[in-house]
């Protein structure tokens, strides 16, 4: 067995390794909170944990603490293949075009393929693993530098930089979101430059510690910007992460019990609203979206259905007879808005109604689970976003007998 190498730390090793718990705990919290959009944010979790646990697993590289640990080296090799399909997932859920999970199963088929071809190589002994790669099966190495599975890792993230990019320039009505998606995009395929950067400089047999961590900077960017801004703002716990949030549309509204979601009629549609010319060729004519529109309305006053906690916009689409694209498409147009602000709007609208009711008996929480918010933290969270108060505050504001917070 070779001498082990000493273990090697500096500043960049700490940071790097402070970051990437940082990532595994806002990955953690994506995946096991429940949130609004569900699938959204688990697949948005799922791409944080990734892209941690292999940052961690470079620190290790870094630190020659994997000599210790020989049976995590290259743990993490084939993640770059799952990066893209969890996009692709994440994506169609903010986008409101979720499909049947069988659909996505064909994009995990290269790694499972590649996890296959590697085996042999994963279960080799530490030794042969670790100080003799180029021994262990079917670990096939280009002129004893590069391993064949990173050209494929290489390659399939490129396509899936183009599908994505595909997907966020072709998607309609995504408005203010797009700057959120073409934020991620970029760290994706900053992430795809570098990797292609470091085996470069891999080839030209002119690597360095320096030139190691290049090949990180983007999980790094991409770990700060989701673990910050995909778990700090509500909209991007429920699937909706744009970069508005930091400056929520209604904060600077007056704070008192005007609706913050009018139901819209017939004659008010026609009278106050015009065809948004981006969905003119959406297979939905005009008079019938505006009727649409006007029925959803009537739908939500009457039969509240935004208390349901697990309400989806298919659910909306089978009570109007209609489809979710559709549906989709005059929430967009006429309330000005995307679901999950709509549905948002409706539960803190009956929210503030019930603070200030006569009804003493429901406390905060009690009226947090009467609107269809699951615990008592999100709707905190969310009544501020729209009020600027909390319901504790606004309860006081405007109900005198209320002196104490609940």
């Amino acid at each position: 067995m070779k001498e082990l190498p000493e273990i090697v730390l500096n500043f960049w090793n700490f940071l790097f390794v402070g970051l990437s718990f940082i990532g595994l705990f806002f990955s953690i919290k994506l995946i096991i909170v429940p949130r609004l959009n569900n699938r959204a944010s688990k697949a948005l979790g799922l791409y944080l944990l990734l892209q941690s646990l292999g940052l961690l697993e470079s620190c290790l590289y870094w630190t020659n603490y994997v000599y210790r640990v020989p049976e995590f080296y290259s743990s993490t090799f084939l993640f770059a293949l799952l990066y893209g399909p969890l996009l692709v997932i994440y994506f169609d859920a903010v986008f409101e075009n979720p499909k049947p999970v069988l659909h996505y199963s064909f994009h995990f088929l290269p790694f499972l393929i590649m996890l296959g071809l590697k085996m042999p190589y994963y279960l080799s002994s530490p030794e042969v693993k670790i100080l003799y790669p180029d021994q262990a099966p079917l670990s096939y190495l280009i002129n004893g530098l590069i391993d064949y599975a990173e050209i494929v890792n290489i390659t399939h993230l490129s396509i899936y930089g183009y599908v994505l990019f595909r997907k966020i320039r072709s998607h309609p009505g995504i408005g203010y979101m797009r700057r959120w998606a073409n934020s991620i995009l970029a760290f994706y395929i900053s992430f795809i430059a570098l990797t292609i950067l470091y085996w470069s400089i891999v080839v030209a047999q002119q690597s360095t510690l320096l030139a190691d961590y290049f090949i990180s900077l983007s999980a790094c960017g991409a770990i700060i910007l989701l673990a910050w801004f995909g778990d700090q703002y509500e909209k991007m716990k429920e699937g909706e992460p744009i970069m508005d949030s930091l400056w929520p549309r209604l904060k600077d509204q007056p704070q008192n019990h005007q609706s913050l979601s009018p139901i819209l009629h017939p004659g008010e549609i026609l009278v106050h609203e015009a065809e948004d010319i981006k969905y003119k060729n959406s297979g939905l004519p005009d008079s019938l979206a505006k009727k649409l529109a006007a029925d959803l309305g009537v739908l939500m006053s009457r039969e509240q259905l935004y208390k349901e906690n697990d309400l989806k916009l298919e659910t909306l689409a089978e009570k109007l007879k209609s489809n979710r694209h559709f549906v989709s498409q005059v929430i967009n147009q006429y309330y000005k808005t995307n679901f999950f602000d709509f549905i948002n709007a409706n539960r803190i609208d009956e929210a503030k109604r019930l603070l200030v009711s006569d009804d003493h008996e429901l406390n905060i929480i009690e009226i947090a689970y009467a609107v269809g918010y699951n615990n008592k933290v999100t709707f905190n969270t969310v009544f501020k976003r729209f009020t600027g108060v909390t319901p504790s505050e606004y309860r006081k504001q405007n109900h005198p007998q209320f002196k104490t917070a609940d």
